[in-house]
């Protein structure tokens, strides 16, 4: 365990997303559980951590109050903006006022931060005016970059968009960069010119004590899926990015093949509100495709019931155009379940091709289907995945990714606030 004498308390800002809400919902991802899992791990450390956000309709309260139930860490609610949820960018105007909000707290309640580390383009530049004023290192993740985002939805030419010139911006003048991935390493110097020695590649993490392997006839007949032989699974948020689109192009291909699939395969979709209308768009789009019938939807769903979805899976199907990391991803090789994904992003290296899962091409649902058949039809090459997918995840744990962020803050605050420069 990583000596942490030095590192008292953290700042941990999320701005635009309360790390409470429960993932797959609008604006609520893999981000969410980062912030809450590492700051609990942290604090099992004797960090203390306040994790700042805005507050929304949708905060349970307005107050400072504890996490997780852990002590060490608190989760406090800054009155910014609308209290409604919105898109983030729409957030930019309130970013000083939140920043604002956060140094009234700090100042009225007598918190001084040794560190703050700052999640997304946003939280970035709230980061960067609290810098200024406590004169304390900043470390930024930003989970997913805007000009990535802007070059798969076919914006290359485009003139770059506020979120890219404001990253561009925090790069620049930020202490420390955390890369989930060398994708996104390289994605940070190569198109916002970051300087190589200020970015360190740390992945997320896992929680082995939830996310483990277990009995999967008992799973299924948890959620009432004992009667169905193939489960396919998708989880978070159904928007375009995601691509389930090309999945529910893959289930019509794979009935049209075999029309005996459609009696042993069910597509499970988790994530999201029937409110939605990107989820009345998924529901449309399977009614025109004639497989209505055989995907189940299920709202979306605290992390501790995960689990059982996970297990319950023949496999998890993530052909995103872009992922900067696949949280979800990570969550079901735990539980030794194989990942059929597209090869973007940190999905490029968490799934070992033939190993732990199956790479596919980007937007072609022919090969999809071809995998996802191929694997339903060799039980024996489905077992020898789990083995290899439970292996390749513990890696991965939340406890590690804590010990490798807190040398990186350690080193950070001995040399002043000036990383140091190093190989990645």
């Amino acid at each position: 365990m990583t000596e942490t004498h030095h590192i008292r308390r953290i700042a941990m800002i999320s701005l635009h997303t309360c790390p409470a809400a429960t993932p797959g919902g609008f604006k609520t991802g893999g981000m969410n559980v980062y912030v809450r899992e590492l700051s609990h791990e942290l604090a099992q450390r004797g960090v203390q951590v306040d994790i700042f956000t805005r507050w929304q309709d949708s905060c349970q309260a307005h107050a400072d109050q504890p996490l997780d139930e852990s002590p060490n860490v608190r989760l406090i609610h800054i009155t910014a903006g609308p209290l409604e949820v919105v898109e983030p960018e729409t957030l930019t105007p309130f970013v000083e006022v939140f920043a604002h909000g956060v140094e009234t707290f700090a100042s009225d309640n007598g918190r001084r931060y040794d560190v703050i580390y700052a999640h997304y383009w946003l939280s970035g530049l709230a980061g960067l005016a609290l810098r200024d004023v406590w004169h304390v290192p900043l470390i930024q993740m930003f989970h997913t970059l805007g000009v990535m985002k802007d070059r798969v939805a076919g914006r290359i030419n485009a003139a770059p968009s506020p979120r890219s010139l404001a990253e561009a911006q925090i790069m620049t003048h930020v202490d420390q960069l955390i890369a989930a991935t060398p994708a996104e390493y390289e994605q940070m110097t190569r198109l916002y010119n970051a300087p190589p020695g200020k970015i360190r590649i740390v992945p997320p993490g896992v929680d082995p004590e939830r996310f483990h392997r277990g009995d999967r006839v008992a799973a299924k007949a948890r959620l009432g899926l004992a009667s169905i032989r193939h489960v396919l699974l998708f989880i978070g948020r159904p928007e375009p990015l995601k691509a389930i689109d090309i999945i529910l192009e893959a289930l019509q291909q794979l009935f049209e093949s075999d029309p005996t699939w459609r009696q042993s395969v069910r597509l499970l979709v988790v994530g999201g509100n029937f409110a939605d209308s990107a989820v009345q768009s998924v529901i449309n789009q399977a009614y025109v495709l004639d497989v209505r019938d055989e995907i189940l939807f299920v709202e979306s769903q605290p992390q501790r019931a995960l689990p059982d979805y996970y297990l319950s899976a023949d496999a998890l199907l993530m052909p995103s155009d872009y992922e900067s990391f696949g949280l979800a991803a990570l969550e079901a090789l735990a539980c030794g379940t194989p990942v059929i994904a597209s090869e973007v992003g940190g999905l490029a290296h968490l799934i070992n091709n033939g190993e732990t899962g199956y790479h596919v091409p980007t937007r072609d649902s022919a090969a999809l289907a071809a995998t996802i058949q191929r694997l339903l039809t060799q039980p024996d090459e489905q077992v020898r995945l789990a083995g290899n997918a439970a292996q390749a995840a513990q890696r991965y744990t939340w406890a590690q990714i804590a010990d490798q962020l807190l040398a990186i803050t350690t080193r950070l605050l001995a040399a002043g606030g000036t990383p140091d420069i190093m190989q990645n």
